[in-house]
């Protein structure tokens, strides 16, 4: 009993384990997603400027930033005299400003004495930089006494970074050609998925429930296929797809995956397990072959059309190599030869990596956790004896 115990104590630690390590790369990808600057496991939380020109009492800094991603300007500050007022300027590369004005912050002005100033970002009206762009990036920022014989100090300037933001999402969605890739996933996506769980389940149905020739040895053919690895078909494709003039086209992308050999073996395996009887009665009835195909066999289907359903999908919306081989326009890409492509554009910058992973990876999730009911029942069914 004791052994016993201490055996499932191990596997439930082992399978806690391997949970936590395939959800973790899945939790750093959202939470770097929603961070303003970073890495996956570094995360920044405030950036020091110092002055770049200081003439006529005006402060220079450069910032060359965006402004969205900061939540606070803090300033160590102090006057000449006392009772100086001030502005805060920010300057966007075409020389369009935001200001704020310090006197809504320190009725009385400034003292003699150093001290720290927190202004929100939010307080200023920074859509006016940049207009009509996403990004708000500021390329330098003046601060300057409102009287211009006053004298103000400042030691230093930090900005304070946001802990969480959807600006990411929003720079993604909005950049470049990202709209468009994303309806060529879905579209393609779809259509696909649709194409296999109708062809894979009446051919399926055809192996399971019909004789004609050569059955055991087209049947054979199909398990053979399954064994041929995707990269080995790409050429032979490619020439097929180029002598039809596909090349570019929804048909190259759609039609060489309308129907999978995996689904035709799931489907003539599951349709055999399933009684003839309700078959045998529907045709005393009358019931043609398409009636009991469509009201019968596809209804008692439902788990093994979610697992096609839900595997077709993934393979689908994640497949790279052929749609990047097989298109060579913006207009024709999809999500993860445009993500690649991204990647390739932006270097370095995590956060709208991330951001666009989690875009191609939420509908995956979506569609898993809606069918996850008639996936299990489809990968369950036949291990409980009756």
């Amino acid at each position: 009993m004791k052994k016993t115990k201490v055996v499932n104590s191990i596997v439930v630690f082992s399978l806690l384990v391997l949970v936590m390590l395939t959800l973790t790369p899945l939790v750093l990808m959202f939470h770097a997603s929603f961070k303003p600057v970073g890495t996956l496991t570094k995360e920044t939380r405030e950036v020091k400027l110092y002055p770049i020109n200081k003439s006529k009492n005006i402060w220079s800094l450069r910032l060359n930033q965006d402004v969205r991603k900061f939540s606070t300007i803090n300033l160590l500050v102090k006057g000449s005299r006392g009772g100086e007022q001030f502005k805060i300027i920010f300057h966007d590369i075409s020389g369009r400003t935001c200001a704020m004005d310090s006197s809504r912050y320190l009725k009385n002005g400034l003292s003699q004495h150093a001290a720290i100033l927190r202004i929100p970002t939010k307080d200023f009206s920074i859509h006016a930089l940049n207009p009509g762009l996403p990004e708000k990036i500021a390329e330098f920022i003046t601060i300057r006494p409102n009287n211009k014989d006053d004298s103000i100090f400042i030691d230093e300037l930090t900005l304070d970074i946001k802990r969480f933001t959807l600006a990411n999402f929003i720079d993604v969605l909005t950049s470049g050609h990202f709209g468009r890739y994303f309806f060529n996933s879905t579209l393609i996506a779809i259509i696909i998925t649709l194409g296999n769980i109708f062809f894979c389940t009446v051919v399926g149905y055809t192996f399971a429930r019909k004789d004609f020739a050569f059955k055991k040895l087209l049947f054979m053919l199909i398990l053979a296929s399954i064994m041929i690895p995707p990269q080995v078909l790409i050429v032979p494709i490619f020439i097929l797809m180029k002598n039809l003039g596909w090349l570019n086209t929804y048909f190259a992308l759609i039609v060489p995956s309308m129907v999978q050999p995996f689904g035709i073996f799931l489907m003539k395996q599951y349709i055999s397990r399933l009684p003839t009887s309700l078959e045998d009665q529907a045709r005393v009835d009358g019931a043609t072959e398409r009636q009991i195909l469509f009201k019968i066999i596809f209804p008692l289907s439902k788990p093994a059309l979610a697992i096609i359903g839900i595997t077709t999908f993934m393979g689908a919306w994640n497949t790279f190599l052929f749609p990047f081989i097989l298109t060579n326009t913006t207009r024709m890409r999809t999500l993860p030869v445009g993500l690649a492509l991204f990647k390739n554009l932006q270097g370095a910058d995590w956060v709208h990596l991330m951001a666009g992973s989690s875009l191609t990876a939420l509908p995956v999730i979506l569609v898993f956790l809606g069918f996850q009911k008639y996936i299990i029942a489809g990968l369950t069914t036949g291990l409980v004896k009756r």
